[in-house]
């Protein structure tokens, strides 16, 4: 099933008209092609997304003791004996103002953290991980996974990591199927809705990276030690690497992370995953000649 079109106000390189689905998309192009103007234009995101952070910091400061006061007058005005539905007080909550509440139980309870280190440890499973992704961007999803590493939940952090691959191993072979001309009634790929899906997505160049920092732990490894799920992430991996190289051919800018992490990390991946499990192949195969 694929997704439904939509339409989009595209990004263009102003060095050479280049049209792009996204600024981050863009912002990779420039930074491969035209180094100066990526420098800056780099620069002037560092320093608009600085300037925002300190002026929600100080909002947060300056509205913290009469959102507090606010709070507890509201609670007074509610009688014991009321129902209050949380459902729809959280819905409204931006996720700075549930990081504040939170911050605020710590300091009030410190007990609390056990609460939510708990819920934090909580197995997930492959349908729960891929509804949480669907609530995350890129940058989010990709902390998501080294977060869950780092407070040692290794086997949430692959659950997450290979939903991601999923997804974009999907959004790969959707892109395929319109640069060969498999699909009837797209005009092109540029801008086409496959192509804005694959853009919102962590990039193949990266996803191949957080398998090589998730491989290179202990833990990691010891998490895909059985066969079977060796099996099924090398698997995984060699069909992205496959889609990844026919859409390398008609843009390769959307496959480079912001970090310059380049494709040739799913490879790498795989020979790490190999090196831990012997009976898988140690490079891709190569296509045998007719």
């Amino acid at each position: 099933c694929r997704p439904s079109r939509t339409y989009l106000v595209m990004s263009t390189c102003e060095a050479c008209g280049a049209i792009f689905g996204n600024d981050e998309t863009l912002l990779k192009h420039q930074k491969a092609i035209h180094p100066q103007l990526g420098k800056k234009v780099e620069g002037d995101a560092v320093q608009k997304k600085q300037a925002d952070e300190a002026a929600t910091t100080a909002l947060a400061a300056a509205s913290s003791g009469a959102a507090t006061s606010t709070v507890q007058g509201a609670s007074s005005s509610i009688d014991d004996g009321s129902n209050i539905e949380v459902a729809p007080v959280l819905a409204v909550l931006s996720s700075h103002q549930k990081d504040l509440l939170i911050l605020r139980a710590l300091h009030k309870d410190p007990s609390f953290i056990e609460h939510l280190i708990a819920a934090a440890m909580s197995p997930l499973t492959p349908e729960s991980a891929e509804e949480r992704l669907e609530q995350l961007d890129a940058t989010a999803a990709v902390q998501a996974i080294r977060a869950n590493v780092a407070i040692g939940a290794p086997m949430n952090a692959m659950t997450l990591l290979r939903a991601v691959t999923i997804s974009l191993k999907d959004a790969l072979e959707n892109l395929v199927e319109i640069l060969d001309g498999n699909v009837e009634g797209e005009t092109s790929w540029q801008d086409s809705n496959e192509l804005e899906l694959l853009e919102s997505l962590p990039a193949a160049g990266l996803v191949g990276s957080l398998w090589k920092e998730y491989l290179g732990t202990s833990t990691g490894a010891d998490v895909l030690s059985d066969m079977s799920s060796a099996y099924a992430v090398h698997a995984l991996l060699s069909s992205v690497r496959a889609a990844a190289e026919r859409v390398r051919k008609a843009v390769p800018g959307v496959l480079v992370g912001p970090g310059g992490e380049k494709v040739e990390a799913l490879a790498e991946a795989m020979q790490l995953l190999s090196a831990s499990n012997e009976s898988l192949p140690s490079r891709p195969k190569k296509k045998s000649r007719r």
